[in-house]
């Protein structure tokens, strides 16, 4: 009944069949040390004399050693007993050391597995760590482009004004002319103008002072915002920081759960030495038991040669063995309380060591779970960071608008300050000029004729002039509109791709997929970034003719970046021996078209020699693998 309470006949391997095939020997040894007692009885009933005197006695002698063979045959089978029994435990205790290794190994299996999660994970971090920093790369080349086009227009600007200070310069100069002829009318006329140019000045000046006001509230915005953000990103550090203390308590549980672990292996390493201990001592009693059977055939020889004197002392001999007898099967017995509290110490430790093991697996899970939620803040963290960052160099570009536009008031005020102080010593000095002009009055008409000759030749450069300007003005603009669409269209599709990246970095599993999705949004932000205008290349078409399997494939070259490979994710997909899955990429830009290997294992071959870069002539030979391809470039009709 204990061995069906405790369950331990499972910890035995199915394989034997019969456990105590191996101590049926010893009772047919017994039996056989037996047979030959008698045997040696027998023959030494055949050498006595008969005596009519002793046969009472020996009759006697014969009672008591039939009783003590008896005796002797039911101690045997009580030991054979003790043996079966102990030899039992043994086996069990065997079972229970294999279930022991069989759990310390799964432990180490976990722990590695663990340990390759780990060192995957740390991969996958630092593959889209570089990715993150080409994207930056990106958006920064982007910014320069934009900064650029911020620059064109600045100097578009800046000849527009050129041309309206020049046509203004031959407003003046008429009105001049003009006021020459109306002598003291066109000074009055020149200060209601200067009077009126100071108004327009001071609205102006209102007008800065009001954009200078808007950007003052822009950047108090833009400082609560990030005032805002880094609360944001205070919080999430104190989550940070709990979460950093709930992993180390979780890692100080585990090392108390692995101190447990050592001191149950201890202490069932000192219940090993104890069972080693009874089996030596079980050991040295089957030795006094066997010495003590020897003795007792001796002493039945004996008791049957001697006389009646040596069979009393035979007696004597007899009882005093009993009594060591039963000596040593009380300490059998005591051998086996201390074998069934050892066995119940050791279901106890079994016991423990499952509930150990429960109690690791629980906390794994909540390492996992901690490890995935720190990631989380992590990613978090970064997305909170670089949004500092933009805001942070949004906000030193309004600065720096601020400033530069704070010193173009100032520069302007002095120029206006300038002109105020020359407009005021040239009404000074027209009304000197007033009395002189009067006596040259007569001697200015024949050289105002030559001006105004002069001034309707400089007004036909000054149109020409400007309608050029205006015209390359109109293309600067075309230009700026097809950029600014063209930079909304990449804005566009690498806001898709980023979307698509965090879909898909949370839906895939695998490093092996993770890194495909990456190369493939590879190939689309360098798709999306190539110049797709190209006026001499579109007036040609580009392909691919080969022969696979008996079967001839034309592949186009639409597109000025194409990437052939075994996988789905590229352009080309040529399921065929030797190709890599990402084996080459062909680019189309000024320079020509160029057949690029990305890294195979089998190599690219043109005109069979092994190239890793080479631009294309029209019928080139190109073998990708096992695949032949012929390069042709046609003219579209």
């Amino acid at each position: 009944m204990a061995n069906e309470n405790k369950k331990i006949n499972e910890l035995v391997s199915d394989q034997d069949d019969e456990p105590t095939v191996e101590f049926e020997i010893l009772p047919e040894a017994i039996r056989e040390a037996l047979e030959a007692d008698r045997a040696a009885e027998a023959e030494s009933d055949d050498n006595t004399v008969e005596f009519s005197e002793v046969d009472t006695e020996l009759g006697d002698a014969h009672e008591t050693i039939s009783n003590l063979r008896a005796d002797l045959e039911s101690r045997a089978d009580s030991i054979d007993k003790l043996q079966f029994d102990i030899e039992q435990l043994r086996s069990r205790w065997i079972g229970l050391e294999k279930e022991i290794n069989v759990r310390e190994d799964a432990t180490n299996k976990l722990a590695e597995e663990l340990k390759s999660a780990h060192t995957k994970q740390s991969h996958t971090d630092r593959l889209l760590e570089k990715r993150e920093n080409e994207i930056e790369l990106l958006e920064s080349r982007l910014s320069s482009n934009e900064q650029s086009l911020k620059e064109s227009a600045r100097q578009i600007e800046k000849i527009g004004n050129k041309g309206q200070e020049s046509e203004s310069r031959v407003v003046e100069l008429q009105a001049q002319l003009h006021d020459a002829e109306e002598k003291l009318s066109a000074l009055s006329n020149e200060s209601q103008l200067e009077r009126s140019e100071q108004q327009a000045t001071k609205e102006q000046a209102q007008l800065l002072a009001v954009e200078l006001d808007n950007l003052k509230q822009e950047v108090a915005a833009s400082r609560a915002s990030v005032s805002g953000l880094q609360r944001d990103i205070d919080c999430r550090k104190s989550d940070w920081d709990k979460q950093d203390s709930r992993l180390l308590e979780s890692q100080d549980k585990i090392k108390q759960l692995s101190r447990q672990l050592e001191n149950t292996n201890e202490e069932l390493q000192d219940s090993r030495t104890i069972q080693d201990g009874l089996n030596g001592r079980l050991a040295s009693l089957t030795a006094t038991r066997d010495e003590l059977l020897k003795e007792i055939t001796q002493l039945r020889i004996e008791a049957q040669n001697e006389d009646t004197e040596r069979a009393a002392a035979g007696k004597k001999l007899l009882a005093e063995h009993t009594g060591v007898l039963a000596g040593k099967n009380f300490e059998i017995s005591e051998l086996k309380n201390q074998i069934t509290r050892t066995e119940t110490y050791a279901d106890k430790l079994r016991r423990q060591l499952q509930d150990q093991l429960v109690l690791t697996d629980g906390l794994q899970t909540r390492t996992k779970y901690l490890e995935t939620s720190l990631a989380s803040a992590n990613a978090e963290v970064r997305e909170f960071s670089d949004r500092i960052e933009e805001l942070r160099s949004g906000n030193a570009d309004l600065i720096d608008e601020k400033s530069r536009l704070q010193e173009n008031f100032e520069k302007e005020l002095r120029l206006i300050r300038l002109e105020l102080g020359e407009a005021q010593e040239t009404v000074a000095d027209r009304e000197s000029l007033s009395q002189q002009l009067t006596s040259d009055l007569f001697d200015t008409r024949s050289f105002s004729s030559s001006l105004e000759i002069q001034l309707s030749a400089a007004a036909k450069e000054n149109k020409a002039t400007i309608a050029k300007l205006k015209r390359k003005l109109k293309k600067i603009e075309t230009l700026n509109d097809d950029l600014n669409y063209k930079l909304s269209n990449k804005d566009n599709a690498l806001a898709g791709m980023l979307q698509e990246l965090t879909k898909q970095s949370k839906a895939i599993k695998s490093t092996d997929a993770i890194e495909d999705v990456i190369h493939e949004l590879d190939d689309r932000i360098s798709e999306q970034i190539d110049d797709r205008s190209g006026v001499e290349r579109a007036r040609v078409t580009r392909l691919l003719i080969g022969n696979i399997d008996g079967q001839e494939l034309r592949f186009p070259l639409f597109k000025d970046r194409l990437t052939i490979g075994r996988t789905v994710h590229n352009d080309i997909q040529i399921n065929a021996p030797y190709i890599s899955r990402r084996h080459a990429a062909i680019v189309t830009d000024e320079d020509g078209t160029r057949i690029i290997d990305s890294g195979s294992k089998n190599g690219v071959y043109v005109n069979s020699k092994r190239v890793t870069e080479q631009i294309l002539r029209n019928n080139d030979l190109v073998t990708i693998g096992s695949a032949d391809f012929k390069f042709e470039e046609r003219p579209k009709r």
